[in-house]
């Protein structure tokens, strides 16, 4: 007690107290620094849950006998009930004029396979009307009162038809607008997708479309009911998120870590497809062991093996692309990628592995794990349009290196569909997901036009308000007019590029200007087109807006107007600019979604240079106000907590040399410890193997994985 009184008065504790307080300084500035940028790369957890609650929509409108005489959509559905795991619960709704529930939401279990696939054959096709409304309001009441909150709710809608409803019930233009601007927001809202799947050429296409995008989910179409089959089993790939494996002429390696399973085998010839286990025993259809099941269909087979062998099997009578396995297994490829990504913005792709519920992030591991993917169009003939490798090394979209988080940062320009592969590839197993997905037309979409729009607004005395809203004198802002019969908005083509017929009226911008590293150049005459997709013209109280800053940072609000009497088209001419210079452009559009919910978004900026040719630049005068300085990122005061630490670094030396005067010299000797070899042979292993990872995507370990499964 004496000695601390002592090296009080002489001010050592004063010392330790502020280098304590320098060093905790230090770490929260640390902690503070690695909090910001944990929070800019997202978290990727395996799914607690992966029991699925599926309601299937099956069309029992008299249109079925003509496009489905020999009920062939029986056997997709039959398909899709073979995927359900225990755990997975199943309700079946029929509808035409009206919907009823043939199969409650009941858990189900594969020992139900045969009865349920005899319910589905028994439905009969005799409905007058097929109303898509009741169908989908039916399915939601199923939900809300039979769904379970550990599970994820998945609605199949399954249709050859058009909105027909009984037209004591309303017309289609009605019925259309209330399923779209009322009941299908209201499944959003409650993250209800429903995917859609339509067949035949009398299948409302662009309706079913429209249903599987205003809940993010995804629609297929088949021209003839032979291919249903297939469109369910990417249905459920884009479901349950299985992990794939490929099926080839090189078979396929089973790990310890597989506890089963599941082949789906396209029959696109008559050859007898066999399977032979690692110890060379052959099965067919017609001789297995008990703990195989095997289901054959005029069109596909599916095999279930449980706790198959470990080691190395072969499937014959199978050319590729003619299916998949899917492996039920506690080692997991996991992703957080949407089933819906918009056009033109960039986004993360991440993976990882998880053993059970907990992610795989030793070293050892993930030097020797290589992550690759790759992106297919599904809705054209197309090869990959990107593959690479993903990597964790802080780079390429990975914000955080060495975490056991795998990215690359992914932009697709084209809305349509796609499916993305991602594979996990080690000298021991092999992990594999087959996503699809769709990349929907983005919000807003502003670009530039050669040729000038004939408006009131060229001229220079134009007017807008403050707050940059332009006076459009028309309705287009509010409500939008009640959708009709037909005229279904196609998502892959709504405000997606600028040359999507707008010839047909003189107030009509002309073709797109070419863009070249990233500059859009034109003259006075260059018209800019803003254009809303379906989803921005739902919105309520909209506001659209279209501002320019130049090399000066100073704001340009440039006034708009509509085109002709579209709804969701805008214009301006490039006259408005203040003269000629280089401009960055943006248009932000406004608004009320669903429960009155602000909704913002903007476009992508659009970089011009304007250029007149002749003679003088033409000007005029706009609202401009100084551009608003590009936002900084949140962080700590890095400058003052320097400061503050040096100033009581200084503070506690000098306590320290009054402490050394008052009580003599202490002499403290610092002992070395010196490096083992064990430990210095750990670091090279480990610097070895982290060179396994630079891996070329195109290598022939990857080239099994190039071509996209059925």
């Amino acid at each position: 007690m004496k000695r601390f009184l002592k090296g009080l008065a002489a001010g050592r504790s004063f010392a330790l107290i502020t280098v304590a307080l320098s060093l905790a300084l230090c770490g929260f500035l640390v902690i503070g620094r690695a909090g910001t940028a944990c929070a800019q790369q997202r978290g990727l957890n395996a799914e607690t849950s992966e029991k699925v609650d599926a309601i299937l929509l099956l069309d029992t409108s008299g249109s079925m006998l003509l496009n489905d005489p020999q009920r062939l959509r029986d056997e997709g559905a039959r398909l899709f009930i073979q995927f359900l795991k225990p755990g997975d619960s199943l309700a079946i709704v029929d509808f035409s004029e009206t919907a009823s529930v043939v199969r409650p939401l009941t858990p189900y279990e594969p020992s139900q396979a045969e009865s349920v696939g005899t319910l589905i054959s028994g439905l009969k096709t005799e409905g007058q009307y097929t109303d898509l409304l009741v169908a989908i309001e039916k399915a939601r009441e199923v939900i809300e009162t039979q769904g379970r909150a550990d599970a994820k709710p998945v609605i199949v809608l399954l249709s050859d038809g058009k909105m027909d409803p009984n037209p004591t019930l309303g017309s289609v233009a009605q019925r259309t607008q209330t399923l779209l601007e009322q009941v299908l927001p209201d499944l959003r809202t409650r993250s209800r997708r429903v995917y859609t799947l339509a067949f035949s050429p009398d299948a409302d296409k662009e309706l079913l479309q429209q249903i599987a995008a205003s809940t993010d989910a995804i629609q297929w179409f088949s021209p003839s009911v032979n291919d249903v089959h297939q469109s369910f089993a990417e249905l459920f790939l884009a479901v349950k998120r299985p992990q794939v494996i490929p099926l080839g002429a090189k078979g396929f390696t089973v790990d310890e870590n597989v506890s089963e399973a599941t082949f789906y085998i396209n029959r696109a010839t008559e050859r007898e497809v066999q399977i032979q286990n690692p110890r060379g025993q052959i099965f067919t259809a017609k001789n297995y062991p008990s703990n195989v099941k095997w289901f054959n269909s005029q069109r596909f087979e599916v095999i279930t093996i449980e706790k198959p062998e470990i080691g190395a099997w072969q499937v014959s009578g199978v050319t590729k692309e003619e299916g998949f396995a899917t492996i039920l297994t506690n080692l997991r490829l996991i992703t957080d990628w949407g089933a819906a990504i918009e056009a033109g913005r960039e986004v993360v792709l991440q993976a990882r592995l998880y053993e059970s519920e907990k992610p795989v992030s030793l070293p050892e591991m993930t030097g020797l794990i290589r992550y690759a993917y790759q992106i297919t169009p599904t809705d054209r003939v197309a090869e990959p349009i990107v593959r690479d490798i993903l990597g964790d090394e802080g780079t390429s979209g990975d914000s955080i290196a060495n975490d056991g988080i795998f990215a690359h940062a992914i932009q697709i320009d084209e809305p349509g569909e796609y499916e993305l592969r991602i594979i996990a590839k080690a000298p021991t197993f092999e992990r594999q997901l087959q996503i699809p997905f769709r990349v929907r037309p983005p919000f807003v979409v502003l670009s530039a036009h050669a040729g000038t729009a004939t408006s009131p607004s060229e001229s220079a005395g134009h007017a807008v308000d403050s707050h940059g809203k332009a006076d459009h004198g028309d309705s287009s802002h509010g409500d939008p007019a009640p959708a009709s019969h037909g005229t279904h908005g196609d998502s892959h083509g709504d405000a997606h590029g600028a040359t999507d017929g707008h010839a047909e009226s003189a107030s009509e911008p002309g073709a797109a200007l070419p863009e070249e590293g990233g500059l859009v150049s034109g003259d006075p005459t260059t018209t800019f087109l803003i254009q809303l997709n379906d989803e921005a013209k739902r919105l309520k109280n909209v506001e659209v807006q279209l501002s320019a800053t130049d090399d000066q940072r100073r704001l340009i609000k440039i006034p708009i107007e509509p085109v002709g009497v579209k709804v969701g088209e805008y214009q301006a001419s490039a006259a408005l600019l203040p003269a000629d210079g280089r401009y960055e452009l943006k248009a932000t559009v406004s608004g009320e979604g669903k429960g009155r919910a602000a909704v913002r978004e903007a476009s992508r900026p659009l970089m011009f240079k304007r250029v007149t040719v002749g003679g003088q630049a033409h000007t005029v005068v706009v609202v401009s106000e100084d551009a608003p300085k590009p936002e900084e990122e949140e962080g700590f005061p890095v400058l003052g907590l320097v400061l503050l630490i040096v100033i009581l670094t200084a503070s506690g030396v000098a306590a320290l040399v009054m402490a050394k005067r008052g009580q003599g010299e202490t002499k403290v000797e610092a002992k070395t410890t010196p490096v083992s070899e064990e430990l210095l042979a750990r670091i090279k292993e480990l610097e070895e193997r982290k060179d396994l990872t630079e891996v070329d995507v195109n290598a022939p370990e990857f080239e099994e994985t190039s071509q996209p499964a059925a």
